[in-house]
C-alpha cells in the first residue's frame, strides 16, 4: 500500500506540473501581462522532468530537488518547480531526453517568479559554474538540508551531548544550517520565521547574507521589513543582494530606503537598487545608471541591462549590449 500511495502521489504531482506547463504556454501565446515573450532570441517548447540541484545556505550541502522543464533558447532554459531561487543562484539541470540520455545543463538563476500555489517559473541563464561542485552525491548532504515538511527547525535538547564525531560546531555553522533547513522547508511556522528574521541581524556577514534568500522565500510583512533593515547593512555585497531580493517581492513599502542608496558610493548596491526599483515601476534610478553607462567601463556592462529594465527595453551585459544601450540613450536625448 505504501509503495501505491506513493506512486499514485507521484502522479498527482506530475499531472499538477503538467497541467501548469500548458496555462503558462498559453498565457504566453496570448502576449498577455507579465507572461509575454519579451526576449528576441528564438526558443522552443520543451518539456521534460528534470532534476536540480544547488547549493544549501551552508555553501557546502548541495539540495536535490525536481522538476519539469518548460522552455529551451540558446542562452538559457526554463523550468517550474518548488522551489524560489535568489537571482545569480547557480544550478545544475539534469534533463532526460526522449532519447533516454541525460543532459547536464549549468548557469545561473535570472529570474523567479510564483506560478501557482507552491510552484516558481524559473529562468536559467547558460554558463559555467564557478568553483561550485554540484556533481556530488546528494545523499551526503547534512541531515539539516532535510527539514520535516512543517518547516519546523529540529534541535537537540538543551544540554544534550554531541554525538557527532569530528570538530566542534561553531555558532556560525550552526546558524548557516538552520538557514539551510528553513529555506529548504515547503512551509514555515511562526518560530522558524522568527529565527530566520533573528539571524539576518547576525554579527556575521555570511550568515546575514544566507538569510536573504530564505527572507525572500518567506516574504510576507516579516520577509520584507528584515530585508529593509538589512539595506543598511555594513557589507555591501549584503545591501545589494536585498535589494535585489526586495525587487523580487515588488515591495513597493522599500522604495523610500531604495532610493538612498542610488547615492551610495558603491556601484553594485546602485545598480541593485535602480534594478530594483524598476521592477516596481520607479525610474529614480535612471540618471545615476546612465552616468554608469556612459563613464564607468568596469561597470558599464551591468548598466546597460538595468537601463533596459529601467526603460522596458533588453539590452544583454556584454559590450553589444553596451553601446546599443548609449545610443538609445543619445537618440533619445536622455
Amino acid at each position: 500500500m505504501g509503495r501505491e500511495r506513493a506512486a499514485a502521489a507521484t502522479a498527482s504531482i506530475e499531472r499538477e506540473v503538467r497541467a501548469l506547463l500548458a496555462e503558462i504556454d498559453a498565457l504566453a501565446q496570448s502576449q498577455e501581462g507579465r507572461w509575454a515573450e519579451k526576449r528576441g532570441n528564438y526558443r522552443r517548447q520543451f518539456q521534460a522532468d528534470c532534476g536540480i540541484r544547488y547549493l544549501a545556505a551552508d555553501r557546502e550541502s548541495v539540495i536535490a530537488t525536481s522538476g519539469a522543464t518548460r522552455d529551451i533558447s540558446p542562452g538559457g532554459l526554463g523550468f517550474l518547480s518548488p522551489e524560489h531561487f535568489l537571482r545569480r543562484t547557480e544550478l545544475l539541470v539534469l534533463v532526460q531526453t526522449s532519447a533516454g540520455n541525460v543532459k547536464r545543463l549549468t548557469g545561473k538563476v535570472v529570474y523567479s517568479r510564483r506560478a501557482g500555489e507552491g510552484w516558481y517559473l524559473t529562468g536559467m541563464r547558460f554558463g559555467p559554474l564557478e568553483g561550485v561542485d554540484l556533481a556530488k552525491d546528494v545523499s551526503a548532504a547534512t541531515p539539516s538540508t532535510r527539514p520535516p515538511a512543517t518547516g519546523a527547525v529540529s534541535r537537540p535538547p538543551r544540554g544534550a551531548p554531541d554525538k557527532t564525531s569530528g570538530p566542534p560546531i561553531t555558532k556560525r555553522q550552526r546558524a548557516l544550517s538552520v538557514l539551510a533547513a528553513v529555506g529548504a522547508a515547503r512551509t514555515h511556522t511562526k518560530e522558524s520565521v522568527a529565527r530566520v528574521v533573528t539571524l539576518s541581524m547576525s554579527p556575521h556577514h555570511e550568515v546575514r547574507r544566507a538569510a536573504i534568500p530564505v527572507l525572500l522565500q518567506i516574504g510576507g510583512q516579516d520577509g520584507i521589513v528584515s530585508l529593509i533593515g538589512m539595506l543598511d547593512d555594513p557589507n555591501p555585497v549584503n545591501q545589494s543582494e536585498a535589494a535585489m531580493a526586495l525587487g523580487q517581492l515588488r515591495a513597493t513599502q522599500a522604495v523610500g530606503p531604495l532610493r538612498k542608496l542610488l547615492h551610495h558610493k558603491n556601484r553594485d548596491v546602485l545598480l541593485s537598487a535602480a534594478e530594483a526599483l524598476a521592477r516596481m515601476e520607479d525610474q529614480s534610478g535612471l540618471s545615476p545608471v546612465l552616468h554608469i553607462l556612459r563613464s564607468d567601463i568596469s561597470q558599464s556592462r551591468r548598466a546597460a541591462r538595468v537601463f533596459g529594465v529601467l526603460i522596458g527595453q533588453d539590452f544583454r551585459p556584454n559590450a553589444d549590449g553596451v553601446a546599443a544601450a548609449r545610443r538609445y540613450a543619445d537618440v533619445n536625448r536622455l
